[in-house]
């Protein structure tokens, strides 16, 4: 008797300890954080800086805040303006992370609902497989006057006039660009060199990040008096093409939206005309200098350019439209495409792995 009564003893403590054991090994729900991990960093600009400020760098990269921080502290201190840091990237970084929280909760969900339903040999794999977009550090240095902020954009843009005058930061807080060479005539391969852009020629005003942004244009297909005369002392403008598709191959992110000049041309300003005034904006000039290096290198193509309010944009060819087998064709060969130095064989540009079909705006 006593015998049945040890079994019985036995057999509930087995059944007990089975049950903690499934329960131990039943896949349990990872939810990831309300918020992703903030990328803290110094000097954050806020509303109190005003709704109209300079932006006078831009910084990618692994060293971007470190490259930022640094530079924020040098206008302070030697150039005695106040200075502001603006993360270009957390927007996109909290839209990834709510994306792939959703994409995990639904999976959970969906393993507990088995659970309940259809029990344990039913549960989906635990081990979730899914894409993920990295976002890597972009921070812009902004700045503004050092007593009290601009009340609008005419005052901002006396600022700025004064600030492209200052005696120009280390190198290691400018731009570099890559030129080829002027000289239409010369035989062989275009010649490449490198420069150092004075951050203050570049720098352009633009809103306050934390105040909401205006739209640029309502079409895209359709070039307003604003992009017309952005445009018209561009040599290479595509606006100038007779057929009514383009195709991009590059895009180079200006530090700034565009304020319209009082007086020289965007070529001028750029300091690829014959005069020599004030340089506008480093994508702009590297845009043009892309374009022209496409044009002379072997094989040739037929590139244009055209600036937009925050952006300069290379293209190549025209075409009927879309579907033009000629544009397909292009498309294929200059996707991805490295452009190289000739003497040493270092990539200068990589082109959009995607060139995109793009209307002309007329």
């Amino acid at each position: 008797m006593r015998s049945w009564r040890t079994l019985a003893i036995v057999v509930v403590v087995a059944s007990q300890a089975i049950t903690e054991l499934s329960a131990q090994q039943s896949p349990q729900p990872y939810r990831l954080p309300t918020a992703p991990p903030a990328n803290t960093h110094r000097f954050p600009v806020d509303a109190q800086a005003g709704e109209f400020l300079i932006c006078v760098q831009t910084f990618k990269g692994e060293q971007a805040k470190a490259l930022a921080e640094e530079m924020v502290e040098l206008l302070v201190r030697d150039y005695k303006l106040s200075a502001y840091l603006h993360d270009r990237v957390s927007k996109q970084r909290e839209e990834e992370h709510a994306r792939v929280q959703a994409i995990r909760d639904k999976h959970w969900d969906n393993i507990e609902m088995l659970q309940k339903t259809q029990g344990m040999d039913s549960v989906l794999d635990p081990k979730l497989r899914y894409r993920t977009v990295k976002f890597p550090d972009e921070f812009a240095v902004l700045v503004g006057r050092p007593t009290r902020p601009f009340k609008d954009m005419d005052q901002a843009r006396d600022f700025l006039d004064d600030l492209r005058k200052m005696k120009p930061p280390p190198n290691k807080f400018a731009t570099p660009a890559v030129f080829s060479d002027d000289d239409s005539g010369k035989k062989g391969p275009a010649t490449t060199t490198t420069a150092y852009i004075n951050p203050f020629k570049t720098a352009m005003v633009v809103r306050n990040p934390l105040m909401p942004a205006k739209s640029e244009q309502a079409d895209p297909t359709v070039a307003d008096a604003f992009l017309k005369e952005m445009n018209a002392g561009e040599p290479l403008s595509v606006l100038k093409c007779s057929k009514p598709w383009t195709l991009v191959v590059k895009i180079y992110r200006g530090q700034a939206v565009y304020q319209a000049p009082k007086g020289p041309s965007v070529m001028q300003r750029l300091g690829l005309a014959k005069k020599e005034p004030e340089l506008l904006n480093a994508s702009a000039a590297q845009a043009h200098s892309t374009a022209e290096f496409l044009r002379k290198m072997s094989p040739s193509f037929e590139a244009y350019v055209m600036h937009h309010r925050s952006y300069s944009m290379v293209t190549v060819g025209q075409f009927d439209g879309p579907n033009d087998p000629n544009l397909l064709a292009v498309q294929k060969s200059l996707a991805g495409m490295q452009i190289k130095n000739h003497g040493t064989g270092a990539v200068l540009e990589t082109l959009n792995l995607q060139p995109l079909a793009m209307q002309i705006p007329r």
